[in-house]
Order: C-alpha cells, then structure tokens, then sequence
C-alpha cells in the first residue's frame, strides 16, 4: 500500500475551554486530527496551554498522534472588499506558533487557507436587489477582477513569508468556480426547485444556511490562477475541484462559443488563467477542465489534499433537489444508516460513480506526490462526532485505504 497519511478536520474549542471529544472520536477510526483554527482563539491562552498539554500527553503514552491545521478565514477581507493586512490569517499563524514554542518543537508543521473572494455572500445580496443578475452571472468586472487577483498575489507571498519565519509551511487551498448559495439569499435567486421540499427532505445541509442553489460571487484561486498566485504549495481539495470541472463543461468556449477579449483586464485574465470575465455574464472557461491534469501540473507542490465523497455538486433524491458535498465516501455496497440518499437505486448509481471517481483522484494526487488526505464529511449542522460520525468516517477510511492499496 501506498504510505499515506489520514486525518480528518476537528473542532477542539467550546465555549472558549478547550475539549478534546471530536479529536478523540476521530482517533478512534485511525484518523488524525486537523484542527480548524479561528483568529480569536490565538486570545485564549488557556485554550493553547491545554492543548499543549493534551499533545504531551499522547507523547508521554507513546501514541501514534500527528496534527495539522486549517484557517478558517480568507486572504480577502471581506467587510472592505479589499486586501487588507490579513490580521485574522496572521493570528491564526501566531496561534501555531505559540503551541509549537510551548512544547519546544515544530508539532504542527503546516496549515491551508484559502485566498478569498472578491464579494462576500452580503455584497451578493445587496448587489442583486439593486441590479438583475442571474445566479451565474459575475457581478465584478474583469478589471476588478483581474486587480483582486494581482493583490492577492502579493499578499500571499507575505503571508507565506510571515508564517515561514514561525517554521509553518502555508498552503494555499484551491476553491471551486461557482459556489454554493446561502438560504438568506433566497429572494434574490433564480428559484429553481421547491424550497419547503428542500427543507423539509434534505437529511444534511437542510439544518445549514446552504441551499442547492449556485452563485457565483469571484472566489480566487480556483485554477491556473491558484498556481499563479503562489510559487509555494498547496492543499488540493477535490470537491472544490471537481465543482469547478462540473461547472468548466457546461460554461466553455466550446460550448457557449469563443469570446475575444474586449479589454486589456479580459486578454490578461484568459492569457493566465484561461477564463474569459465580463460583468454580467458567466465566467467562461476556454476548454472544460481535466481534474488529472490539474493534479499533474502542480506535481510536487501538493501536500495534502481534502478528500470527501461528492459525486455531482446537486443530486435529485426522490425527486427532491440535494446538495452533493461533503458526502461520506460510500461505495455502493455500503449501508447508509441515515438515509443520506434515500432512494436505493440512486444510492447503488452513486456508490457505482463514487468509486470509480476516487480511483482517479488518488491515483493523480498519488503520482503527483501527495500523500496525505483530510476527510471532510459531514452529517448535518451539529453533528460532528458520535457513533453515526463514527461510522461513517471509518468506513470512508477503509474504502480510500481499500483504493490507495491498488497504487
């Protein structure tokens, strides 16, 4: 078997104590913890004492432990819509370091992030009440577009620098081209199916803000651009991949015809990115996008990867229109003691699809040199341990380990 390393993302801070019940629970189905950092926790000195003392603890019983981390705040600030010094990344960095100073080595040596976007789901809304937009529409032009893009560049680099003088390798998290809608969105949405069916049936993401809607709102780092911004390395997740794919076929030159640049910001952007922008149309990309290419092109660089069970960014399940992310990896024979898909056969098609979609996924994150993998599964909005969470994170365990046994 290939020698891989598997972790899946942990909360570990509640009501501002530190609590180690989702860490343990993930260590229970041999898989390592990703913690998921927020700014404010670098102001919680007892939070980063107990957590030291809980990693010198495994070390003390001689116990197979290894932790990473993942930012949970984007390079752009939102509230300005502008590159601002990135206080909340840097404070997520300060954090790491000082566990790390406490115990005297460099015990989380990494962390993912992801560069941001130019709106957020707010600017989406008061954008759209003013102004008539289809959900795929851009809202930005490409000169807005193109100048987040070139800022970004630049603060990723310091950001990087700023981690490297702590001994913190940051990587930089791919996003996927369109993106999920927020149900605070609903009035300004194309309607597209029945919101009270939804809420009602969706066994997961009907207890979230996320409805199957798509938006797009100028998320960067999506494809040649996540290269362009960064000569460092990267946390290659495939869900945001394979949307971004999904979304390439449907929306390419090819298929919506070739556009020609009309300004100096739209040569710019097809010629690195290979994406053609204007206000008030959707992104288009020159040809739809392979996702082993992708992998290939960033050989090397890639050092960890999220790994989840998504087969379609929206699926239809007894006719009822469902969010396809952060599935639990199921092939087709396994048990879904939730009822996650409800219709059997549909459950058969996508176990089917779903193994034969990792096989690929693995075998490119495998060649290209990745080799560890963080499972980001998901069973409703409160749900992120116990027996069920058990279950389904150690058979999605033993399915990709079933996989990377074939490499």
């Amino acid at each position: 078997m290939t020698q891989w390393e598997l972790f899946t993302t942990r909360s570990f801070v509640k009501d501002k104590e530190f609590y180690s019940t989702q860490i343990e629970d993930g260590l229970d189905v041999g898989l390592y913890p990703t913690i998921i950092l927020f700014p404010d926790y670098n102001q919680m000195p007892k939070v980063i004492d107990n957590l030291c003392n809980y990693i010198q603890n495994k070390e003390r019983k001689g116990e197979d432990f290894k932790i990473t981390a993942h930012v949970n705040a984007g390079i752009i600030d939102f509230k300005s819509r502008q590159i601002t010094e990135s206080n909340e990344i840097k404070a997520c960095i300060n954090f790491i370091h000082k566990v790390n100073k406490k115990l005297g080595y460099t015990a989380i040596k990494e962390a993912d992030v992801h560069a941001g976007s130019l709106h957020s789901f707010d600017d989406e809304r008061r954008i759209r009440k003013t102004k008539s937009f289809k959900n795929i529409d851009a809202t930005f032009t490409a000169e807005e577009y193109l100048t987040a893009l070139e800022k970004t560049k630049d603060k990723v680099s310091h950001l990087r620098k700023y981690a490297q003088q702590k001994n913190i390798n940051l990587l930089i998290e791919n996003v996927s081209c369109i993106n999920y809608a927020l149900i605070h969105l609903w009035d300004v949405l194309e309607k597209d199916y029945n919101i009270k069916d939804y809420l009602r049936n969706d066994k997961r993401h009907s207890q979230t803000p996320w409805i199957p809607s798509r938006i797009q709102k100028g998320d960067i780092g999506y494809w040649k651009d996540l290269a362009y911004i960064t000569d460092g390395d990267f946390c290659i997740d495939i869900e945001h991949l394979d949307q971004t794919v999904e979304y390439s076929k449907e929306f390419n030159f090819n298929m919506k015809g070739k556009r020609k640049p009309e300004t100096m910001a739209q040569r710019k952007l097809l010629n690195i990115m290979g994406v053609w922008v204007k206000h008030g149309e959707p992104v288009l990309f020159e040809e739809e996008i392979d996702s082993s290419e992708f992998i290939e092109n960033l050989d090397g660089r890639i050092k960890q990867s999220h790994l989840v069970g998504q087969v379609s960014m929206f699926y239809y399940d007894n006719g009822i229109k469902k969010i396809g992310s952060h599935t639990p990896i199921l092939f087709e024979d396994d048990e879904d003691p939730l009822k996650i898909v409800e219709n059997d056969e549909k459950r058969r098609e996508m176990g089917r699809k779903r193994r034969e979609k990792i096989k690929k996924d693995l075998k490119a994150l495998n060649n290209a040199g990745c080799r560890r993998g963080v499972f980001e599964i998901f069973l409703g909005s409160d749900i992120h341990s116990g027996n069920l969470w058990k279950y389904y994170n150690e058979v999605s365990r033993k399915n990709v380990e079933s996989v990377l046994n074939t490499l």
